[in-house]
């Protein structure tokens, strides 16, 4: 008998608990992210993909209200510009240290990187970025190319190559790939799910 009082308050207390929400549950370890999603629209850049911002804008742009000059910039300033956007959206972006750092659950992780090299006689400097997915796994949006699911990578080992078009004796354009382009340290943040 006194065994089925004690099953009995235990199952009074944990009902009245649940009924207050007091019990949180678990949430995922990558936070707000999303499934991956197919993304081809040649008017959304890596930047717009990562913080569905859905253009093709960059960095500070939104905070700023103009068109920056980016080039030579460090990541860091980078990273700087993209916390200055979301400060204009009244929401905060932060640097983590890690693709394993805890996100909370209303932010996602992604990753940036800078490169600056000579392309075809000129010093070609760019950024881009990578978002972690809902599974886990990363993708990215390489310009105006289609979106691209890279898998369960490690964004500070990955080899981050750039896009670009050649043109061929012919006149016709040919994509081709920079190798390892974008070779400056990996920078990690959380940002803010905004839709």
């Amino acid at each position: 008998m006194r065994n089925l009082k004690k099953a009995i308050c235990l199952v009074l207390v944990i009902a009245t608990i649940l009924a207050l929400g007091a019990i949180v549950i678990a949430s995922s370890p990558y936070g707000a992210a999303w499934p991956y999603r197919f993304e081809y629209h040649m008017n959304v850049n890596c930047y717009g993909y990562v913080t569905r911002f859905n253009n093709a804008s960059d960095p500070g742009e939104q905070y700023y209200e103009t068109d920056l000059n980016h080039f030579g910039k460090s990541v860091d300033e980078i990273a700087e510009y993209v916390k200055k956007d979301f400060q204009r959206l009244y929401k905060t972006a932060r640097i983590i240290t890690s693709s394993t750092s805890p996100v909370n659950d209303d932010e996602y992780r992604i990753a940036l990187r800078v490169g600056k090299h000579k392309l075809g006689g000129k010093t070609r400097w760019d950024y881009h970025f990578l978002l972690q997915c809902s599974d886990g796994q990363w993708c990215h949006k390489p310009g105006s190319q289609v979106s691209e699911k890279l898998g369960n990578i490690n964004p500070s080992t990955f080899r981050w190559d750039m896009p670009y078009f050649i043109t061929k004796s012919d006149g016709s354009k040919e994509l081709v790939y920079y190798e390892g382009f974008y070779d400056s340290k990996t920078i990690y943040m959380a940002l803010p799910k905004i839709n």
